[in-house]
């Protein structure tokens, strides 16, 4: 009974391992997408767009900057 239960655990883990890869594919699918959209849109309007590099981009600032 001990090997059936680790072997249907087994295939569970398995399940979700590749349920976290599809996951992570399709939201990085959704987020080129929505990048596309807004460059396309940028650039209708003469809007240059930069890309920035995402390092650091999440940081809020210090308390004794805001006033």
């Amino acid at each position: 009974m001990a090997n059936r239960t680790s072997r249907t655990s087994e295939r569970g883990m398995e399940k979700v391992r590749s349920l976290r890869e599809l996951t992570g594919r399709y939201i990085r699918y959704l987020f080129a997408k929505f990048r596309i959209a807004i460059q396309s849109v940028a650039w209708q309007n003469g809007i240059d767009v930069v890309e920035v590099p995402a390092a650091k981009t999440s940081q809020r600032c210090p308390s004794s900057y805001i006033s």
